[in-house]
C-alpha cells in the first residue's frame, strides 16, 4: 500500500494506471536551489517551482534522453521513458487522435541525442499531441488544448538589472505578442509571464540569452521613432530595373 505523501512514479492513462517504478519522497526546498543558469552568465532564474520532485522534473526534461529505441507504439515508448526516468506520465485518452501516424512518420523520430522534453515534443507531434508540467507530473493531451493551457512562470532577472536597466525594462521587451495578456508583471526584481507553453519558452530563451547590455540596447532601438511609409505605398512591392529597354511583345 502506497504512501498518500509520496507520489508513485511511472505510466499512467486517465482512468488507469499501468506499471509503475520506486517511488520518491517529497521535500520542499528554497527557491535557490536547482535553479537553471544562463550559459551567457545572466543567471537568470525561474523561480515558480519551490518542491524538490517538480524542480527534478525539469532538470530531467532539460537532460539526455535514456530511451534509444525504435519508436512503434505511443504508449509503449512512454512507459520506457517512465521507467527509464522514474517520472510520472499522465495520458488524457480522450485527446488521442482515431488515426495513428504512418509507419513511416514513426520511423523518422529519432530519440538518441535528444533531451527528454525535445524527444517527446517530437514523438507527440506525430500524433498531434504534447505535453505539459502539473503536480510534478508529465500531462500528455491534445496539442490544441495545450496550446490553448495559459502557464504562469515567475523569472528573477535581477542579474539583469543595473543602474541604467530596470526590472521593467526587461519586461517590456520580451518577446510576447500583443495577443497574449495580460502583460508581465514586475514585482522587485521578479517579473510574473502568463502565455501559454510557447510562449514561456520563447520566454525563457531570450532571457537566457540576455545581458543588461542587450536590454539596454532593445530598450533604445524600440524607444527609436521608425520611419513612416509613404501614404498609399505601403502595399506596393518596388522592383529595381536595369536601365535596359524592353521590346513590346
Amino acid at each position: 500500500m502506497f504512501a498518500s505523501a509520496r507520489p508513485v512514479v511511472g505510466f499512467f492513462l486517465v482512468g488507469l494506471v499501468a506499471l509503475s517504478v520506486p517511488l520518491i519522497g517529497r521535500a520542499e526546498v528554497d527557491s535557490d536551489e536547482g535553479k537553471e543558469p544562463s550559459p551567457e552568465g545572466s543567471l537568470v532564474r525561474d523561480v515558480t517551482t519551490y518542491q524538490k520532485e517538480v524542480q527534478n522534473l525539469h532538470d530531467i526534461l532539460n537532460g539526455p534522453m535514456a530511451v534509444h529505441h525504435r519508436v512503434k507504439s505511443l504508449h509503449k515508448t512512454l512507459q520506457a521513458v517512465a521507467d527509464n526516468h522514474k517520472i510520472n506520465i499522465v495520458v488524457n485518452e480522450r485527446g488521442l487522435s482515431k488515426e495513428p501516424p504512418s509507419d513511416d512518420r514513426l520511423s523518422a523520430i529519432e530519440l538518441r541525442g535528444r533531451t527528454v522534453g525535445e524527444a517527446l515534443t517530437e514523438l507527440l507531434d506525430a500524433y498531434d499531441l504534447d505535453y505539459y508540467v502539473y503536480e510534478g507530473c508529465i500531462t500528455v493531451d491534445a496539442a490544441e488544448t495545450v496550446r490553448k493551457r495559459t502557464e504562469i512562470r515567475a523569472y528573477d532577472v535581477g542579474p539583469l538589472l543595473t543602474t541604467e536597466v530596470t526590472a521593467s525594462d526587461v519586461a517590456s521587451v520580451l518577446p510576447v505578442s500583443g495577443e497574449e495578456i495580460p502583460h508581465p508583471i514586475v514585482m522587485g526584481s521578479v517579473i510574473v509571464v502568463s502565455v501559454n507553453k510557447t510562449g514561456q519558452a520563447r520566454v525563457r530563451d531570450f532571457l537566457r540569452k540576455s545581458t543588461p547590455r542587450s536590454i539596454r540596447a532593445e530598450v533604445a532601438r524600440r524607444a527609436r521613432p521608425q520611419p513612416a511609409k509613404p501614404n498609399g505605398l505601403k502595399d506596393l512591392t518596388w522592383w529595381e530595373g536595369s536601365g535596359a529597354d524592353v521590346g513590346e511583345g
